[in-house]
């Protein structure tokens, strides 16, 4: 398993990066950096393990080709993929030279930077959610659409950089073994073959096929109220039991749910007047009557369908598949998915691989917030700040906020706080200078308050005024099991085989914050 691939230059900067697995952040190459590349002289082996991670690594000439894997991976086999890569990349980049066969050069930095977004297709066409794929060159050659400016490369050096060991390494068949019987489809990309990524002949006794819908939500707000920036990156996760040769397919259709309060993107004092009236008035927790309207009317024509009214199925369709394309504008699909379907009817067509992958990304701008933060800061002296924090949850009652954290800023030179939380904890962390108010479990369609009074050393006193100049923002993490931020849900899903088996089909939602932020 794969879970994210980099490639570094003689210096020790990054030139390419992809992370496969969550369970990797992107900052983990400077540990390579600082442990393998500062160290040159040192390195003695391909393989550094530290804790539960692992590099393994080739030089290219000047370059450096890095995996790490958080697994129980099989180090030859990564090895090889490794060497395995750096060649398709010459078989790509290099021209053909009189000279010079390919096996006795090398791409160059310069190469790959001229060619970056065609190293980063081939790396999403070889590798898909950590697992080595299709090697065949003909294939990728003739399913990329990244331009490619050739080079002539460098001379190899006899036996040395780029070279050392290879010949041991390359010699195992295993990857290659798996890599084959790991096929994506073949093609440009438009018309989901099943034989590139099934093989023949694969039964089971319980038909299943999961999907976990994972969302990432980003939200910068300003000291009014008002949405700066808030949007939500989505992963669908699909893991697949099926028998023979199946095509499922569903729709992404937008649900309205019921919300508290109304808020927005432009402007939130023409919802809410004034500041000092959010504080005053106990809020204006009304329910959106306009959403469940157009709940009600929807639940309408799902109980219709089915009874041969053709046209408002259609208008119906055509409804959404203007909601998708207008909202998914930003979206990637594995390579089983046969766009065609997607960009006529919206409908995600699909002959899955027998296994756990990324069925699809998207990106799209979010209006309903799981949370809306208020804040009040005020100077009762010329050593102590006061604080009033008060926050919305904007999601259905029966779901739950869970490791809910809030982080609030406090000035420089603060030694102690006096907090008053009428739910959850909160304390004082004078060495990260913040307030932390920590939940559980939220509830929705709740108000929660926070209150308290900071003292500043008197040697500190006078850093309040360029401290409330440019205060950090206030950062919120959680998570929410069950709930789709976006509002999107999988609808319609359907699975059709010549056996006509019964399947068991689950679908599973998430949300999490990203990057969650209020300025104060």
């Amino acid at each position: 398993m794969i879970a994210a691939f980099f490639i570094f230059n003689r210096k020790g900067e990054v030139l390419i990066s992809r992370i496969f697995r969550e369970k990797v952040r992107r900052n983990v190459s400077e540990v390579f950096r600082i442990q393998v590349i500062s160290k040159l002289s040192d390195v003695k082996s391909p393989v550094l393990t530290l804790g539960s991670t692992s590099f393994l690594h080739i030089r290219h000439g000047s370059m450096w080709f890095v995996v790490v894997t958080r697994d129980n991976a099989d180090a030859s086999e990564v090895l090889e993929f490794l060497y395995k890569f750096s060649e398709l990349l010459k078989e790509l980049i290099l021209t053909e030279s009189d000279s010079l066969s390919l096996a006795e050069r090398l791409v160059t930095d310069v190469d790959v930077m001229n060619n970056f977004t065609l190293v980063y297709e081939v790396l999403d066409r070889v590798v898909e959610y950590g697992h080595v794929q299709n090697w065949d060159l003909s294939q990728l050659q003739n399913s990329l659409h990244s331009h490619v400016t050739k080079g002539q490369g460098i001379k190899k050096a006899g036996g040395s950089s780029g070279s050392g060991g290879s010949e041991l390494i390359k010699n195992g068949t295993t990857l290659l073994a798996r890599a084959n019987t790991l096929r994506r489809r073949s093609g440009s990309g438009s018309h989901g073959s099943s034989s590139s990524v099934r093989a023949p002949g694969i039964k089971y006794k319980k038909n299943e096929i999961d999907f976990n819908v994972t969302e990432e939500v980003s939200v910068l707000m300003s000291q009014s109220g008002t949405i700066v920036r808030a949007f939500v990156e989505g992963s669908i996760i699909a893991n697949s039991r099926l028998s023979g040769m199946p095509v499922c397919s569903f729709r992404l259709v937008r649900q309205r749910d019921r919300i508290v309060g109304k808020y927005s993107r432009v402007n939130r004092e023409a919802d809410n007047e004034t500041n000092a009236d959010l504080f005053s008035d106990g809020y204006r927790d009304e329910y959106d009557d306009d959403d469940d309207d157009d709940d009600d009317d929807d639940d309408e024509e799902d109980e219709g369908k089915g009874r041969g009214d053709d046209d408002d199925d259609k208008h119906s369709n055509n409804n959404d598949l203007a909601q998708v394309r207008e909202r998914l504008s930003e979206c990637n699909f594995h390579g089983c998915v046969n766009l065609q379907d997607f960009d006529t009817d919206g409908i995600v067509n699909f002959t899955p691989p027998d296994r756990e992958f990324e069925l699809m990304k998207y990106r799209t701008d979010i209006t309903r917030l799981p949370f809306i933060v208020y804040v009040r800061l005020g100077n009762s002296g010329p050593e102590k700040v006061e604080f009033l924090l008060r926050v919305k949850s904007h999601y259905p009652k029966n779901i739950a906020a869970t490791n809910v954290v809030l982080r609030i800023p406090t000035p420089p030179g603060a030694i102690d706080a006096n907090i008053s939380a009428h739910s959850g904890k909160a304390k004082f962390l004078a060495n990260e200078s913040c307030v932390q108010w920590k939940f559980k479990k939220l509830a929705g369609q709740g108000v929660y308050e926070l209150s308290g009074t900071v003292g500043i050393s008197a040697s500190m006193s006078n850093g309040i005024i360029s401290w409330t100049k440019s205060k950090p923002p206030i950062s919120m993490s959680f998570e929410m099991e069950g709930y789709s931020t976006s509002g999107y849900r999988i609808q319609q899903l359907k699975v059709e085989d010549k056996m006509r088996y019964s399947t068991v089909k689950m679908v599973k939602y998430s949300s999490k914050a990203k990057s969650y932020e209020m300025r104060i």
